[in-house]
């Protein structure tokens, strides 16, 4: 492989990286989280656990 090509792969991935660790969030056992869409609430989440929120590009 070209230079270029390895160096082009590398910030690919880590773009794809920074995208997927801004879209999970953890909700403690201990604790709730209030889902806010243009500053208003939307949905209340209680369960804890790993959750995908969506991107909006």
């Amino acid at each position: 492989m070209k230079k270029s090509a390895i160096i082009i792969t590398i910030i690919s991935v880590v773009a794809v990286l920074i995208c997927l660790k801004a879209s999970l969030y953890v909700v403690d056992v201990r604790l709730q989280a209030v889902i806010t869409q243009f500053g208003k609430p939307v949905r209340v989440v209680t369960e804890p656990g790993l959750y995908v929120k969506s991107q909006i590009f």
